[in-house]
């Protein structure tokens, strides 16, 4: 940790249950704060991770599947061509991205089979540190425990 102090992550795994929104608008809101707070109030931080995020998960996966289409029709058209080449790098791609994400989802206790929405998931998350982004350049007010907050960018 850049103070010199030691960090430990433990997952909980399900031992431990709270309900800490209870709504979707207070969720995102409470997140945002969060992710603000955790990029240290700086846009240009939020920004980048939002891009990491967006690139790694709807990004990828979008040109994993053209390839993958791109492939197929290419093979049924004409056999010879880059079809084939198209649809194994495909292939190999969209099984890396699922084997990392099926090991990150099974090291965090999730059901594996949330993977599958692992794109949208990336999405929503990407388009939420963005907004990060924009509301504290915009200097606009988080509530958080009944307060309203005006976070500054450093």
């Amino acid at each position: 940790h850049e103070s010199g102090s030691r960090v430990v992550v433990l997952l909980a795994d399900g031992m431990l249950r709270c309900a800490m929104y209870d709504s979707a608008a207070a969720f995102r809101s409470g997140w945002k704060r969060i992710f603000i707070e955790a990029c240290k109030r700086k846009p240009a931080r939020l920004r980048k991770h939002a891009w990491r995020v967006f690139v790694l998960g709807p990004a990828a996966s979008s040109v994993i599947a053209l390839t993958l289409a791109a492939g197929v029709a290419q093979t049924v058209v004409h056999a010879a061509g880059p079809g084939p080449m198209l649809l194994g790098a495909a292939l190999a791609a969209a099984a890396a991205q699922g084997a990392v994400v099926a090991w990150v989802y099974r090291i965090g206790g999730a059901p594996i089979a949330a993977a599958a929405l692992f794109p949208v998931g990336s999405a929503i998350l990407a388009r939420l540190l963005w907004e990060a982004s924009a509301d504290l350049r915009a200097r606009r007010p988080i509530t958080w425990a009944g307060r309203e907050y005006v976070l500054e960018p450093r």
